[in-house]
């Protein structure tokens, strides 16, 4: 039986088997240097990814299906680290900015072949994603991303708010209230971050907040909002509820090593004897909380690992926005605003469990780790 891959991981494989060959030819170790130079400068965000992989490690090897969760280790958390080390490896602080204008890219185009993509039965767009929530988590920092550009930039502004309006079309179609909720917090934080009049911040996080109202009143009578806003028993918000429970009766027996990676279904299922009432989901890959997702499939260790990464890295990002060289502020404040957005939006989802949401949240932490490396070689 061979192993299960997919085509983003052979070009992840591929990737790195160029890059340990360059490694041979590299007579200067100017790419070996990059990463010790970023370890060094920031041992504790390393620590807390080595504890939030070890963490999913300890737990698939304990998994009452190994293959299922070493399946999705490799997909969510090895991957992604080699993919880390390469990146810190080969990317430098005067090649940060095409980095982003190919993430961008990418995401414009994305949202235009989204449009004339599918759509579920209740008429929420998917484009060609499993899921309308899935195409939300992708769009959600691109739309970050040039919402920043446009408030930070003197050139090109009004290009980069044309194509934020391009991409909010696919967004807004998405009708993924968490992922709205996540983007209008983190946009706040764009606002208040960036070099503009006060007043002119008051006024456009006025204007951000009467047009998130407006959006949510026009998409009232919408089936999604209807169900958000019901008080039935059978509400969304009673669903998320009554999963979250199984997850805290699950987390009771498991707390310390977890139950590993793909393991939640089964055992939210299993877990339906305890509960005099059924489930008004019975198909629930994952807990709809990030915190849950990776106490209960990582363990304490991975969930550890998690919140020191999370922590360091807004420590890190906030250090940046005040760095005075203005060079890279958009993509400093994009950063925090990102990591803000992540966290807000994983309090009722998890945008991090799918290969791409995975390798997002490690290249921006990439970034943040070559750009934190810049900054204290500029203070020292």
């Amino acid at each position: 039986m061979g192993i299960p891959t997919t085509a983003l991981e052979v070009l992840i494989y591929t990737m790195f088997f160029v890059f340990a060959l360059s490694l041979f030819f590299d007579k200067e170790k100017t790419k070996a240097g990059r990463l010790k130079t970023a370890f060094l400068q920031n041992k504790t965000i390393f620590f807390g990814i080595s504890l939030f992989v070890l963490g999913a490690f300890f737990a698939s090897a304990i998994s009452q299906d190994p293959r299922v969760s070493f399946g999705l280790f490799k997909a969510y958390f090895f991957d992604p680290l080699i993919f880390l080390a390469v990146f810190i490896s080969v990317v430098s602080k005067d090649n940060i900015k095409p980095v982003f204008a190919s993430f961008l890219a990418s995401g414009v185009v994305l949202s235009v072949i989204s449009i004339f993509g599918t759509t579920t039965y209740d008429g929420r767009l998917q484009g060609f994603f499993n899921s309308p929530n899935f195409l939300a988590m992708s769009l959600s920092p691109v739309l970050l991303a040039f919402f920043a550009l446009f408030l930070n930039s003197e050139r090109m502004k009004y290009l980069y708010l044309f194509l934020f309006f391009v991409v909010s079309i696919p967004f807004f179609l998405t009708y993924s209230f968490g992922a709205f909720f996540g983007v209008f917090v983190a946009m706040f934080f764009i606002i208040f971050l960036s070099e503009k009049p006060l007043k002119f911040k008051v006024f456009l996080a006025m204007s951000i907040f009467i047009l998130a109202a407006s959006l949510f009143l026009f998409q009232a009578e919408s089936k999604k909002a209807q169900d958000l806003l019901s008080l039935d028993a059978r509400s969304s918000f009673a669903s998320r509820e009554m999963i979250w429970r199984a997850s805290y009766e699950i987390l009771k027996d498991n707390y310390v090593f977890g139950i590993g990676p793909g393991m939640f279904q089964k055992y939210y299922l299993d877990y339906q004897k305890k509960f005099d009432e059924p489930y008004l989901e019975w198909a629930v890959p994952h807990p709809h909380n990030i915190f849950l997702a990776f106490w209960l499939q990582n363990g304490i260790i991975g969930l550890f690992g998690f919140l020191i990464i999370l922590f360091f890295v807004f420590k890190g990002s906030l250090s940046l926005t005040k760095n005075k060289d203005f060079q890279f502020k958009s993509a400093e404040i994009f950063l925090l605003a990102f990591f803000a957005y992540f966290v807000v939006h994983g309090i009722i989802d998890t945008p991090y469990w799918k290969n791409d949401l995975a390798l997002t949240f490690f290249l921006f932490l990439g970034v943040v780790l070559i750009l934190k490396s810049r900054f204290s070689n500029q203070k020292s």
